[in-house]
């Protein structure tokens, strides 16, 4: 995805983006 170093915006932003919630 794009936010490997932050685990809080990185998993926030990721899941919206991709549809899922993910812990990554």
């Amino acid at each position: 995805m794009g936010g490997a170093h932050s685990s809080e915006e990185g998993w926030t932003l990721g899941s919206q983006r991709a549809g899922m919630a993910a812990p990554y």
